[in-house]
């Protein structure tokens, strides 16, 4: 429940155009990503979270797209 509060306080209070950060563990982020996607508390769905992954996302009001899913390209140089 938390992390539709979240999300919806987001999505709600932001211009469409807005580019928004969040930053948490990934387990947040997991129930962030359900909520993004509107799935029921209990849908048997998962998403991995690696550690600093990012996961861009994309809402117009009406429609969700997601565009990367646990991207670690800027660790690519550590290695």
């Amino acid at each position: 429940m938390r992390a539709e509060t979240i999300l919806s306080k987001i999505i709600n209070e932001n211009p469409i155009d807005s580019t928004i950060a969040v930053v948490s563990h990934g387990g947040l982020i997991n129930m962030l990503f359900d909520s993004f996607l509107r799935l029921p508390v209990i849908a048997h769905v998962y998403t991995e979270t690696g550690d600093t992954g990012i996961h861009e996302w994309r809402t117009d009001g009406t429609n969700r797209g997601i565009i990367h899913v646990n991207l670690q390209k800027h660790l690519e140089s550590l290695q």
